[in-house]
């Protein structure tokens, strides 16, 4: 399995996952865990403010991933190298 391959892969098992009614309570659960719609910065605590833009990183990733067409992500890799 090539690399865009393993990358078109990592999309369906996402949507898969996140899809089901199982896994949209369990996106709803990490989008408030990981502070994904809440301010991330703590005053005077650069330390804390880093560690939950961390986290809110997560689930921004996993929600790009779930805005993602598998079958045109090979597509855009091809029309990149043209």
């Amino acid at each position: 399995m090539d690399r865009d391959d393993k990358a078109k892969q990592l999309i369906m098992d996402m949507q898969g996952t996140f899809g089901t009614e199982e896994g949209k309570r369990t996106l709803t659960a990490l989008s408030e865990k990981c502070r994904e719609h809440v301010a991330t910065y703590v005053l005077q605590d650069t330390h804390h403010t880093t560690y939950f833009e961390g986290m809110r990183s997560v689930i921004i990733y996993i929600r790009m991933m779930l805005a993602k067409d598998p079958h045109k992500e090979k597509q855009l890799k091809a029309q990149e190298k043209e």
